[in-house]
């Protein structure tokens, strides 16, 4: 399922050369295994890849870095996205939904009884092994790291 979201994310840097936060975000993607390609010495296209809760996917779009005076911002667009479904997690959240529903009726019916504590231990063993496994990472979390080693940077240089 491809969307076409028109989100923009806005972030404020300290003050910086704009080639130095572009060659930041540029090691940034590496790291998170992003693709990107330079667009001059103020932008470039980025395809992040993100993690939504149950859903995986990759968000595309131009960063450039914006300066007004002694500020200055970076700005990404989001132009395109496309996110699916972990089938693994949802099969998961499945089995913990059955066993928590033989865990509620059982009381109800005496021949479920014996089920009910495979149901408990399949209910907990899947919530803590979807607990542990959900995670939420986009493009907050992404810039956030690039502003924290940009900060990193300029107090480094001072």
């Amino acid at each position: 399922m491809s969307e076409h979201p028109v989100s923009e994310h806005r972030f404020d840097l300290p003050a910086s050369d704009p080639r130095t936060v572009l060659r930041l975000v540029g090691e940034a993607a590496d790291a998170w295994g992003a693709s990107w390609k330079s667009h001059g010495d103020r932008a470039l296209w980025l395809q992040l890849p993100v993690m939504a809760g149950v859903r995986l996917g990759w968000v595309a779009g131009k960063v450039e870095v914006e300066s007004d005076g002694d500020a200055s911002q970076l700005v990404y667009r989001v132009d395109d996205s496309e996110y699916h479904l972990n089938r693994a997690t949802v099969f998961t959240l499945v089995l913990a939904a059955a066993g928590a529903l033989v865990t509620v009726v059982g009381p109800f019916f005496p021949g479920l009884l014996q089920l009910m504590p495979i149901g408990v231990m399949l209910t907990f063993a899947a919530w803590l092994f979807i607990v542990a496994r959900l995670r939420n990472s986009g493009p907050e979390e992404f810039f956030q790291d690039v502003v924290e080693e940009l900060a990193e940077d300029a107090a480094a240089g001072d």
